[in-house]
């Protein structure tokens, strides 16, 4: 059977489809389908390092019987590097709120280029903020450790700016690093952002430039948060992601000052092809 000849049947009875098109040949009539049923629809590039692959299976799970908010994991900060080198240094920062900072795990996980196991170590850092702490570690990915190295901070993670080094001494087809925590205390939601691309009536099926918005909702609860500094990435067909910083105005893409909802428009769109 094909997509379109089950697309009804699964519409009528309620069920919610979460679908991941893997590369540029996938046929679009899964993202399609998963519109059709409300449920989510997720693209993973062919040169995708495991963080997307993470992103997606961790968005299947939304409509799973969510678990109290205390309790859940967040991540707060995930990265990959494709066609990582030998002794290629890198480098990255990420931070603890005033809402998070429970249960925080620091992940790395590496894919060589054979996929087996490792021929030499990597060396990891981890600097608390203001330069307190270190914890410092060297790593070695096998088959048995599925390649996954990973810390969990044994008590409270202090707040402010902490920052990693990792030292690599082979060649890896990709290095990912993903740091999740919990919410400060079990009584308290943590500050969360939503982001999607909104283009209104446009169609998206063209080779012209078109102007659409890039929105992203933050908030703690239900409540929304004010004067953030809000960043959003689109990954687009061909060649390097564009970073944009978006405002909470009342002007241009956005339309009601101060209401948690940043949005700017992203008018350099041109050609078919997926977005995210």
């Amino acid at each position: 059977l094909s997509i379109g000849e089950v697309q009804q049947d699964l519409v009528d009875h309620n069920v919610k489809v979460v679908s991941i098109a893997l590369g540029l040949d996938a046929d679009p009539a899964i993202e399609e389908l998963a519109l059709a049923t409300g449920g989510k629809s997720f693209y993973i590039d062919d040169s995708s390092g495991p963080g997307n692959f993470n992103d997606a299976f961790s968005g299947s799970l939304t409509y799973q019987p969510p678990d109290v908010v205390g309790n859940r994991n967040f991540v707060i900060f995930q990265q990959d590097w494709k066609d990582a080198k030998k002794d290629d240094v890198i480098r990255a920062f990420f931070d603890i709120d005033i809402s998070i900072g429970r249960d925080v795990s620091f992940a790395v996980e590496v894919k060589t280029p054979k996929h087996g196991d490792c021929a030499e170590f990597i060396n990891i850092l981890i600097v608390e903020p203001e330069n307190i702490d270190t914890i410092e570690e060297d790593f070695s990915c096998s088959t048995s450790n599925f390649g996954v190295y990973k810390y969990g901070f044994k008590s409270l993670a202090a707040e402010g700016r902490w920052a990693f080094k990792l030292t690599l001494h082979e060649d890896y087809e990709a290095v990912s690093v993903k740091v999740e925590s919990k919410s400060r205390s079990s009584s308290t939601d943590p500050i969360m952002s939503r982001c999607w691309i909104a283009a209104g009536a446009q169609s998206l099926n063209t080779d012209v430039d078109v102007k659409i918005a890039v929105v992203a909702e933050v908030s703690q609860g239900s409540r929304p948060v004010l004067g953030a500094t809000v960043v959003a990435e689109v990954e687009k067909p061909s060649g390097p992601p564009l970073v944009m910083e978006l405002s909470d105005n009342g002007s241009g893409a956005d339309k009601i000052k101060n209401d948690g909802t940043y949005s700017r428009y992203f008018a350099h769109y041109s050609g078919t092809g997926r977005y995210s």
